[in-house]
């Protein structure tokens, strides 16, 4: 799984699959619930960590196989501006996403840019920066059940938490429904120029999952971590980054059990020096 993870760590997949349709996936959902086998999704491989043992069970690559973007027509949902209304699928790429959002005068994603991943992750993970969190701009999601079902459900405000969405009910994400208001495609890339050049600066270069750890109420993980002193802490091949500490890099040569232990250490010094107990941000798949 190495391959499949922007950690570049993982031990193998007891299989892994990357569907061709929507019909594919559905097929394979169907057949691995009726061997009761565990599956597993995930889209280019951010914000996830892959133990050195691998993952037991089927592996789901959503792919640029599944990642068109249509309009599905004009919508009024924001006062005193146009909106429309466009879908965007699963295995969509963030950075295409904004590309084509610039392309098509769509603004309100900009502060996405330079976040790793794919549509799905995003919208399971609402994903977030600047203030801003994705779901805030998504109305609806089609899923696709444990039976391989596909379903269409609204987004409701109670199932918006940070760094999550839980109106999922562990089903597929296949799609999300954006609306957005009309702009000037020049500002919009200017935008996205602007917030890459400033995620650039500020977040370590080299393999890593993104920022590791949730930001706690009120307060930020990377301070927490720089505050007891982890800055530039290294287990075997992982290291604290010294950029910006809520970043966990492999330097080569990392292990996940590297990645796990340095984990361990870091919330263990931080609770020992602030009373917080740091949530993981990067999922780990199998645990």
């Amino acid at each position: 799984m190495a391959d499949f993870s922007t950690f570049r760590v993982g031990g193998p997949a007891q299989a892994l699959v990357v569907p061709r349709s929507v019909g594919d996936l559905a097929a394979l959902v169907a057949g691995l619930a009726e061997e009761d086998i565990p599956w597993y999704v995930i889209g280019r491989g951010s914000n996830i960590l892959v133990p050195d043992s691998g993952v037991a069970g089927v592996v789901i690559v959503m792919s640029d196989k599944l990642a068109a973007l249509k309009h599905v027509g004009a919508h009024e949902k924001l006062a005193n501006s146009p909106a429309r209304t466009f879908e965007a699928e699963a295995g969509c790429s963030i950075a295409k996403l904004l590309n084509w959002c610039a392309g098509e005068e769509l603004a309100g994603l900009e502060f996405l840019a330079g976040i790793p991943g794919s549509v799905g992750g995003a919208i399971a993970m609402n994903a977030g920066a600047m203030g801003h969190e994705i779901c805030a701009y998504v109305d609806q999601v089609r899923l696709l059940d444990k039976s391989g079902t596909v379903q269409v459900k609204q987004i409701s405000a109670e199932e918006i938490r940070y760094r999550k969405w839980t109106g999922g009910g562990g089903a597929i994400i296949l799609s999300g429904r954006f609306t957005l208001s009309e702009g000037s495609g020049e500002r919009i890339k200017k935008e996205c120029r602007h917030n890459l050049s400033l995620r650039k600066n500020r977040q370590p270069h080299g393999a890593s999952a993104g920022s590791f750890f949730k930001n706690p109420p009120g307060d930020f993980a990377g301070r927490l971590i720089e505050e007891a002193g982890l800055k530039g802490q290294r287990i075997g091949g992982a290291e604290v980054s010294q950029v910006h500490a809520n970043f966990i890099v492999n330097k080569g040569g990392a292990t996940a059990s590297d990645i796990l232990e340095l984990k361990n250490t870091i919330q263990q010094k931080v609770r020992e020096r602030s009373g917080v107990w740091l949530e993981p941000e990067v999922k780990i798949l199998g645990d």
